[in-house]
C-alpha cells in the first residue's frame, strides 16, 4: 500500500497554534510554508540535508521568524514527538525517519495537501505526466478571460522560482468567488487526502520511478486528485490516452472527456479535422470553439492540452469567446519549444521541460527541420528505446548527450540504429552541459534548429527544469555574439 497523507487539521487556522511541526526540506513551496505556520503560531523546525552555507538564500527569507534551524547530516534525526510533518515534494515517503515518526503518532502531509483543506475558493487541478504546465496556465488565462479573479499555482515552476508566486501564503484571503488553478505532481497528491473540485488528468506513463517504489505507487498517487471528490466533483480524462483508459471507473463524482478523435459524445471537449468543440451537457449540441489553424501553440501533444483545458473550463462555466481568444493569443510557457533565437543562421529551441522520452518525443515529433539534439540528465531509470527509435528516424542529424544517461542514450541509439538498419544520427558525448551546448551550435549549419530536448530530468547538474532551460538560452546568446 502506498502512504497515504493523514488527514490535516480542518479549516480554522487558529488549531495550529501551539502545533509540534517538522518541515522537510526548504524548497520552492516549502519555505513559504514555514512562514505560513509560524503565523498561525505552530512552533515549526525547519530541516534539510543541506548544511547553512548551500542554503543561504533560503535561510535569508526566514530571517526574523522564530524557527529552529536542522541543516546537513543529521537532518531526519529526533523527528519523534512532532505531531505534522511536512515533506518537500520530492521526498520519498518511506524512509526509515519518517516511518517511525508516522508510528509514534505523527501525521505525514504536504503542503498542497494543507492548501487544499484550507481553500475556500473552487480548485481545478491538472495532473499527469506531461502536460499539465501548459494545461495549467492555459486553464487560467481561461479563466481570467472570463473576468474571474484567479490564482494560479501548485507545481508550476520556472526559472527556480513559481509562476505569480506559491499560493499557500495566500490561502486564508483568497475569496470564495475566485477561482484557483493547481498543477500537482505525483509527489504532491502522494500525500494528498482532499481533491480539487475539478481535476483533470492529462495521461499517465512511466515517470519518477528514482522516488516512487513502483509505476502502481506513482499511479495511485495520481488518483488522489481525484479519488477524494464527492458526487458534485468534476474528473476531466482524456479519452485518448491507453493509460487512463480505466480510471474514469473509479472517479466518485461526475465525468468530462476530452479527445483529439472526434466526438466521444460526452461532457467535455473534443476535435474533428479541424476544428475544436466543446459541450456543456450530455444532451447539448457541441458548440465550436476555434480551427487549429488558428491556435499558436505547436503540435499535437498541444492540440490535446488545448482540448483539455477548454473541458476544464467548459465545466467551470467559461463561455467559449474566452476560450477561443485564448487559444488563438496563447503563444506558449518558458522551457517549452520555446524559440531563443537565430544565431549565424542557426535556430535554437529550448524544450527543457522535456523532462521523460514521451514529452521529448512529442517535440521531436514537432519539429520537421534538420536538428541538432541536445538531450541526457538525470538517471530516473527508465527506458530510452522508444525515444532512440524515433531520433534515429527524424530529421535529427547530430545529437550531444550530456549527464547521467548519456551512455544509457547512446547505446540505446546504437541498437535502434542497428536494428532499424537505418543511418541514424552522429552521436558525441559531452562531459558538461556548457561543452554540450558549444558542441552543438559548433556542429550545426545555417538552416539546422539546435533543439534542447532532454528527455531526462535536470537533478544532476541543475536546480530544476528552468535552470537548465536559462543556461542552455544564455550560452547559446553566447555562442551567437561571438564569446
Amino acid at each position: 500500500m502506498s502512504p497515504q497523507g493523514q488527514s490535516v487539521l480542518g479549516h480554522d487556522p487558529a488549531s495550529w497554534r501551539g502545533r509540534r511541526v517538522a518541515v522537510l526540506g526548504l524548497g520552492v513551496s516549502n519555505v513559504p510554508l514555514v512562514r505560513f505556520l509560524c503565523r498561525q503560531g505552530a512552533v515549526v523546525s525547519a530541516r534539510d540535508q543541506k548544511r547553512a552555507e548551500e542554503l543561504a538564500e533560503r535561510l535569508q527569507e526566514l530571517a526574523g521568524w522564530p524557527v529552529e534551524f536542522r541543516l546537513g547530516p543529521g537532518y531526519l534525526d529526533d523527528l519523534q514527538g512532532y505531531d505534522y510533518l511536512f515533506l518537500t515534494p520530492g521526498m520519498r515517503k518511506d524512509l526509515p525517519a519518517v516511518e517511525a515518526a508516522r508510528r509514534a503518532g505523527a501525521t505525514v502531509t504536504g503542503e498542497a495537501a494543507l492548501f487544499l483543506a484550507l481553500c475556500r475558493a473552487r480548485v481545478t487541478g491538472v495532473t499527469g505526466s506531461a502536460g499539465k504546465t501548459t494545461t495549467t496556465a492555459l486553464i487560467g488565462q481561461m479563466y481570467r478571460q472570463a473576468g474571474r479573479e484567479v490564482y494560479v499555482g501548485g507545481n508550476i515552476v520556472v526559472g527556480g522560482g513559481n509562476i505569480g508566486s506559491p499560493l499557500i501564503e495566500k490561502v486564508l484571503a483568497i475569496p470564495p468567488q475566485a477561482e484557483v488553478v493547481l498543477e500537482l505532481s505525483s509527489f504532491q497528491l502522494q500525500l494528498c487526502d482532499t481533491s480539487p473540485d475539478i481535476s483533470l488528468v492529462t495521461n499517465i506513463h512511466p515517470a519518477h520511478l528514482d522516488v516512487h517504489a513502483s509505476f502502481e505507487e506513482y499511479a495511485w498517487s495520481k488518483k488522489n486528485i481525484f479519488r477524494h471528490q464527492d458526487a458534485s466533483g468534476w474528473a476531466v480524462f482524456n479519452a485518448d490516452d491507453p493509460g487512463t483508459h480505466d480510471w474514469p471507473r473509479e472517479a466518485p463524482g461526475q465525468l468530462a472527456m476530452f479527445s483529439s478523435a472526434g466526438d466521444h459524445g460526452a461532457v467535455g471537449a473534443f476535435a474533428g479535422d479541424a476544428v475544436a468543440f466543446v459541450r456543456a451537457t450530455e444532451k447539448s449540441a457541441p458548440q465550436p470553439v476555434i480551427r487549429r489553424a488558428e491556435v499558436l501553440l505547436p503540435g499535437q501533444h498541444n492540440w490535446q492540452n488545448l482540448l483539455g483545458a477548454m473541458a476544464a473550463a467548459t465545466i467551470a462555466g467559461v463561455e467559449t469567446r474566452a476560450m477561443h481568444d485564448v487559444g488563438a493569443a496563447f503563444a506558449g510557457v518558458e522551457h517549452r519549444l520555446e524559440l531563443c533565437g537565430v544565431y549565424r543562421g542557426i535556430r535554437a529551441v529550448n524544450d527543457s521541460i522535456a523532462t521523460t522520452p514521451e514529452r521529448a518525443i512529442a517535440g521531436l515529433q514537432t519539429l520537421s527541420e534538420p536538428i541538432v539534439l541536445v538531450a541526457g540528465g538525470y538517471d530516473k531509470h527508465i527506458s530510452y528505446r522508444e525515444w532512440a527509435q524515433t531520433v534515429v528516424h527524424s530529421t535529427v542529424h547530430t545529437v550531444v548527450l550530456v549527464g547521467q544517461t548519456a551512455e544509457q542514450m547512446k547505446n540505446e541509439i546504437e541498437e535502434a540504429r542497428a536494428a532499424e538498419s537505418v543511418p541514424g544520427p552522429v552521436v558525441m558525448v559531452a562531459h558538461a552541459f556548457a561543452e554540450g551546448v558549444e558542441m552543438a551550435m559548433s556542429h550545426a549549419r545555417p538552416g539546422d534548429t539546435v533543439l534542447l530536448s532532454p528527455a531526462a530530468a535536470s537533478y544532476d547538474m541543475f536546480r530544476n527544469f528552468g535552470e537548465r532551460g536559462q543556461l542552455f538560452k544564455d550560452l547559446v546568446r553566447q555562442w551567437g555574439n561571438g564569446r
